[in-house]
């Protein structure tokens, strides 16, 4: 599905999702609404993943350059800094580094990056199979989002180390965000797939006494966005842009903050967290090494 007129209440959204991201690494009161954010990430990545008539190669590199080019780049950056932190503390590299992260990164956050490269990638192989946007193949997804919040848990429950948590949480975000690709531009179909989505919630709570409130609240979130449709503009544009850096730098700075101070409150944190890493992106982009590090 792919934007024919930009919209600048989506630009604003995925600012808005990494702000979330930021919101829950720090603790901050209501967390557990800021994951909303990672749905929202996902939902996005897959809603305006390219067109199945568009060349596969291609289309496999852009998203190589947009999702795995930052992702080794800021690898290679924690790992510096984890040598760092062990030459500096005198203490082995095997207390910095552990198998895990093979899959994810020298940062556990980072695991969102090849696991989205990897769905989209996914995505983009079965439309070549199969049309998603007919009312045969809404209907099977329809139903696999009403189980997909009790399974996302189950797995969660039973899954072991890192990145296994995370890769089970992802379940529910990424099978949702095939039914909003295979929605359209269909009012009913996104009534539907929200529909679907609350039943999940509700059999997830009857199964398993939980209810992740991120998942529904993203979805609603970003069907919003897809109706009320803001100019698009300069400022939106940045913002929307700006969340990849928020994303990939807000740890360092989470990190540091509370090195130096342990004590300042959590809201305060996150939002110190938010500029410094908009203001880190912003630099990296006067520089001119946006394109090699973002």
């Amino acid at each position: 599905m792919q934007e024919h007129r930009r919209n600048g209440t989506v630009d604003l959204l995925r600012g808005v999702g990494a702000l979330g991201v930021v919101w829950f690494h720090s603790s901050a009161p209501g967390g557990e609404y800021g994951l909303a954010g990672l749905t929202v990430l996902f939902l996005l990545f897959l809603l305006y993943a390219p067109d199945r008539d568009q060349p596969f190669g291609p289309v496999l590199v852009s998203r190589i350059d947009r999702l795995l080019r930052p992702w080794i780049v800021w690898s290679l950056v924690l790992s510096l800094a984890k040598i760092l932190q062990a030459l500096v503390g005198h203490h082995p590299l095997t207390e910095e580094f552990a198998l895990w992260m093979l899959l994810t990164g020298p940062g556990l956050y980072l695991w969102f990056l090849p696991f989205a490269f990897a769905c989209v990638a996914m995505l983009l192989l079965v439309e070549r199979k199969v049309d998603l946007g007919t009312s045969t193949a809404f209907i099977i997804i329809m139903a696999l989002v009403v189980v997909c919040l009790p399974i996302s848990t189950w797995a969660r429950m039973g899954a072991g180390g890192p990145p296994m948590p995370e890769w089970s949480a992802a379940i529910a975000p990424v099978m949702i965000g095939v039914g909003l690709r295979s929605s359209g531009e269909s009012g009913w179909r996104q009534a539907g797939l929200l529909a679907a989505t609350l039943a999940s919630s509700l059999l997830n709570l009857m199964l398993n006494g939980q209810t992740p409130v991120g998942v529904p609240l993203g979805l609603v979130a970003t069907i919003a966005a897809l109706h009320l449709r803001l100019p698009d503009t300069p400022t939106l544009r940045w913002i929307g842009w700006v969340a990849m850096p928020v994303y990939l730098a807000h740890p360092i700075f989470l990190a540091m903050l509370g090195q130096v101070a342990p004590q300042l409150d959590p809201i305060l944190l996150a939002m110190l967290a938010v500029v410094l890493s908009a203001v880190t992106g912003e630099t990296i982009r006067r520089l001119g090494l946006a394109a090699r590090l973002l």
